[in-house]
């Protein structure tokens, strides 16, 4: 993930510059066992490459759990502080599709990508959202690794019945 955000960046420059990677996930409470494990990854990534065609970079984490839960407005005051810095070029996260709901269209002005390893409700993206069209955040800059909601629906029961 941290290489998608790079490499959309890493064009060229002096050894000085700088690029920040964002994460916005849980890292406290019960949610933090899972955003914990994501951060290490992403922080692991950029200690094995400290630079990036000539940039160094920078791991910049936030927690968007309040009482150890996902908190959409305290994710969106974190992208909103992303978003503020210049470095930052993208962000890692969130996890939970309500947060971005929140996040999404702070990204899009701030032109930063979110990049999720989780979040799979489809009306997270105008485009794709049927139900509920106008409920959807306005031109998405989300990318998300998960396979949406919806795609798994009525999977279950066939796997379970062709298994048994």
């Amino acid at each position: 993930m941290v290489s998608v955000v790079c490499a959309t960046a890493c064009v060229g420059g002096s050894p000085t510059q700088v690029i920040r990677i964002g994460v916005d996930l849980p890292l406290s409470g019960v949610e933090g066992r899972a955003g914990m494990p994501a951060l290490n990854g992403v922080q692991f990534f950029v200690h094995q490459h400290p630079t990036l065609d000539g940039f160094t970079v920078e791991v910049v984490p936030r927690d968007d759990a309040v009482g150890g839960f996902d908190d959409p407005a305290q994710g969106e005051q974190n992208v909103k502080s992303l978003a503020a810095d210049p470095r930052v070029l993208g962000v890692i996260g969130p996890f939970d599709s309500n947060v971005a709901r929140l996040e999404i269209p702070i990204a899009n002005v701030g032109h930063l990508a979110l990049i999720s390893p989780a979040v799979s409700s489809r009306c997270l993206r105008p485009q794709a959202c049927r139900r509920h069209p106008s409920s959807a955040p306005p031109a998405s800059t989300i990318f998300s690794v998960s396979p949406p909601r919806t795609s798994c629906r009525g999977r279950r029961p066939r796997i379970t019945r062709t298994r048994l």
